[in-house]
């Protein structure tokens, strides 16, 4: 009986967050985005909610953006407001990763990223050591969310699993948002494309790291073994 109510919770939980994502997609084409950003500029409250919701589905979601909504928290709320927002979104969003992981184990993980990407990161789970997992946070930034389902089956305790991915996402946060600022935000298209080129040159030398420490430890595994 009891396994049974465990099952039930998962299936209601999995299925109101689909409905959550069909909801908010449907509006969103509905009012028109523009719109959207005028009436959580009316209604603040409402859209830090709405942006926290987002950021959370965001780390959860493998394959759902985030970066590219934070020109928008800027605009609407400004910089330390912008950064506690996000820091508390995707918080949540990893502890949730973390702990549907632990809960569920490997069949969800695999479902949630894909088995090509599990089987390139699966040797992760083995990491145990808090500095390494801080590297890997650090340096790993573009395999975020995997790495929070991936450390769900690993042996660290949330807690230290959720210390360091504060102090590492606040890290990137403060990173991101101050070159956001710097360019220029949302005033113009060209800062915008500006800022997506820094983006993507910080995750091209986050991935080359990554690959380098991949290859290490894919290595140092197997003289163990």
């Amino acid at each position: 009986m009891h396994q049974l109510r465990l099952h039930l919770k998962q299936y209601i939980f999995v299925t109101l967050i689909v409905i959550f994502l069909i909801a908010t997609g449907y509006a969103g084409k509905q009012i028109g985005y523009e719109r959207i950003i005028t009436l959580l500029k009316e209604h603040q409250l409402l859209g830090m909610a709405v942006y926290i919701g987002y950021t959370v589905l965001s780390t959860v979601i493998i394959t759902l953006p985030i970066v590219p909504v934070w020109p928008v928290a800027l605009l609407l709320y400004g910089f330390w407001t912008a950064v506690f927002l996000s820091l508390v979104g995707i918080l949540v969003g990893a502890s949730i990763s973390f702990l549907l992981a632990r809960h569920f184990g490997r069949p969800l993980v695999i479902k949630m990223m894909g088995k090509k990407v599990f089987t390139e990161i699966e040797h992760l789970i083995h990491v145990n050591n808090t500095k390494t997992f801080l590297l890997i946070r650090l340096f790993g930034n573009n395999y975020f969310d995997a790495v929070s389902y991936i450390a769900g089956l690993s042996k660290l305790t949330f807690r230290t699993y959720i210390v360091i991915t504060s102090v590492s996402s606040f890290i990137w946060i403060i990173f991101m948002m101050v070159i956001i600022q710097k360019i220029g935000g949302l005033e113009n298209i060209k800062s915008f494309l500006t800022m997506m080129g820094i983006y993507g040159a910080v995750i091209l030398i986050g991935t080359v790291l990554w690959e380098i420490f991949h290859k290490h430890h894919k290595l140092k595994r197997k003289k163990r073994s």
